[in-house]
């Protein structure tokens, strides 16, 4: 597009069309993506916490089913050596005794100790992994309840105990009969290493991961896969889990282990022996995957909102620019200069909108040429009003040119150039060239007022401006016995074209001479109110009635005699104020007299305009 000058109103880049169009277009793209995927995202998550709860409660009753199992074997293993040999184990001499209590330790990993012990506590025989057993050596067992349930021919499990060296052992017992009698006359007890049978059930399960804790009926760790806790005797009271447990209570599946940490657990029972298996996975590892997920997503949104922002940065802009082109084209109209537009790719409702631009501009162009064609026509009436004032005004200097002139030839003719004193020569000429002057300036005045406006703004100074008008119509004002007073501050400017300003004030000036039938009183003020310039033409006339006041600047709307107005006057006066940047108010009360009030921007100090 031809013609355009770059002078548009800066408008911030969040509020620009095509800024809002690329943040609206993302917007309506990613937010789907980004609630399904949030959705997506929670609803793995829920899954992945059901899936490890459920995996730990498999696994913790897989555990406990082995603890059970490998417990249980321990018994069988003694009930069978119970059997084989009975009240003989009491009867037999100690070396095969044992003998026999040695070849039970070596079935199984497991047992630390085997003893033969008689109904009153009193132990017969041993064998032992760790200590040397002396024949003779004899020990009694003061356990009330191991031995009433041997007695009455049950098996006894008893309390986890702590080694001196840190290691948790278990008694199990089980009685030897007397088959003859059908009455239990002793019992078969051992030791069990809960640490043989942990090291067992870690190395079955180790890959399934996660924190194994077996805990007794009091609270107190007696395996885990780090054995040296259990030597320490890590204090487990405080989990969540273990406090449930103990009163008897249903564990929570999420909460925060004894070491701070956020667990996903669960919590199984052990059969008969009063104890607890609980396996713990931390939450962080077990929503890795969720995480990964996550990240996954975000990056698959960045990529998306990557291509998004491409294509929508191209149709924005495809979209925005004939817009833009559009504003550019429409404030050059504003400023006057009616332009059209050539918006190449549009199509549909931009090209109707192009075709409905373009034919406003011709319109506004042709409706500018016919105003001022209107405007100028005005100036020429207003011209005609004044050629009255102005003939008179060089009739006077003209008359004294000739009676200057008349004298000065009268004394040629008489005594040539001898009767002129010294100097007479020079003040004659001088008052002739004064009073063509005076002619000058009066025909300039009225020429420059006639001639047609060329549209240029420059500052003007509203005190000259003012004298100049008063200038045209001194005559009339004279004539019909106005006093004119003038209240102008000084150094008030205005940014406007000065012939336009001219015909403005020398409208309102002439309104309020004729609106005067005799002598009355014409005052022009010019003031600065804020940011504005107040010049206003205030007269004792006639007044204007209340039903016409509405319609003083309607264009043709005149209330003089056919012939004497034209009804253009206020209309273009209007007009070319609002072009200016200001504003025009009317004041009247019938018969009192009229004030017109023209408001314009006022320079400001320090400023260019």
């Amino acid at each position: 597009m031809e013609g355009l000058v770059t002078g548009s109103p800066r408008v911030k880049r969040w509020r620009q069309l095509r800024f809002r169009l690329l943040v609206a277009g993302v917007f309506i793209s990613v937010l789907p993506l980004l609630l399904l995927g949030a959705y997506h995202l929670n609803l793995v998550g829920r899954w992945q916490e059901k899936s490890i709860e459920e995996q730990n409660r498999v696994a913790a009753e897989a555990i406990a089913n082995d603890i059970f199992n490998l417990t249980t074997q321990q018994e069988g293993l003694l009930q069978a050596f119970s059997i084989r040999y009975g009240k003989e184990l009491l009867e037999m001499p100690f070396k095969e005794t044992e003998r026999i209590l040695y070849s039970i330790l070596r079935l199984s990993p497991y047992l630390e100790e085997v003893s033969v012990v008689e109904l009153t506590g009193k132990e017969l025989a041993r064998a032992s992994r760790r200590h040397l057993v002396v024949p003779g050596e004899q020990r009694f067992f003061y356990d009330r309840e191991l031995i009433e349930r041997v007695g009455r021919g049950e098996r006894y499990y008893g309390p986890v105990e702590i080694e001196e060296d840190g290691r948790p052992l278990f008694s199990l017992a089980v009685p030897l009969w007397d088959l003859s009698r059908g009455w239990p006359v002793g019992g078969l007890k051992a030791k069990v290493s809960l640490k043989g049978i942990m090291d067992s059930i870690t190395k079955a399960h180790a890959q399934q991961g996660g924190t194994i804790y077996l805990i007794d009926s009091t609270g107190r760790l007696i395996g885990h896969q780090d054995f040296s806790l259990v030597l320490r005797q890590l204090g487990v009271r405080r989990n969540p889990a273990v406090r449930d447990f103990l009163q008897g209570k249903k564990p929570p599946t999420r909460y925060v282990s004894h070491d701070g940490q956020e667990v996903l657990g669960a919590v199984i029972p052990l059969r008969d022996l009063g104890w607890g298996i609980i396996i713990e996975y931390p939450v962080s590892w077990a929503m890795a995957p969720v995480r990964t997920a996550a990240w996954h997503l975000l990056a698959l949104l960045a990529v998306v909102v990557a291509l998004l922002l491409l294509l929508n940065s191209y149709l924005s802009w495809h979209f925005s620019r004939p817009i833009e082109e559009l504003g550019r084209a429409a404030l050059e109209v504003a400023r006057g200069n009616f332009v059209e537009v050539n918006l190449m790719s549009s199509v549909g409702e931009l090209a109707s909108l192009q075709e409905t631009f373009n034919y406003m501009s011709r319109e506004l162009r042709e409706k500018a040429k016919m105003e001022a064609l209107v405007r100028q026509t005005d100036k020429l009436a207003a011209v005609g009003r004044l050629a009255a004032g102005v003939a008179h005004e060089i009739n006077n200097p003209l008359a004294i040119v000739s009676a200057y002139t008349e004298d000065f030839l009268e004394r040629l003719e008489e005594g040539g150039t001898t009767c002129f004193k010294e100097g007479e020569w020079k003040a004659y000429l001088t008052a002739v060239l004064r009073q063509v002057a005076r002619c000058t300036s009066i025909i300039r005045k009225l020429l420059d007022f006639a001639r047609p406006a060329p549209g240029l703004r420059e500052w003007v100074k509203i005190n000259e401006l003012v004298q100049g008008i008063v200038s045209l119509m001194d005559y009339t004002l004279k004539k019909k016995g106005i006093e004119l007073t003038l209240k102008i501050e000084e150094d008030l400017e205005v940014y406007a074209d000065r012939l336009q300003l001219e015909q403005v004030l020398l409208n309102l000036l002439t309104n309020a001479v004729e609106a005067i039938e005799k002598e009355g009183k014409i005052c022009i003020k010019a003031i600065k109110k804020g940011q504005e310039i107040e010049i206003s033409v205030i007269d004792t006339g006639k007044g204007i009635p209340p039903e016409n006041l509405e319609k003083i600047f309607e264009p043709f709307f005149t209330t003089k005699p056919v012939g004497q107005g034209t009804g253009l006057g206020l209309s273009i006066c209007y007009g070319i104020i609002q072009e200016l940047g200001g504003r025009m108010v009317v004041e009247s009360s019938l018969g009192q007299g009229t004030t017109v009030k023209v408001y314009l921007p006022a320079r400001q100090r320090g400023g260019n305009g």
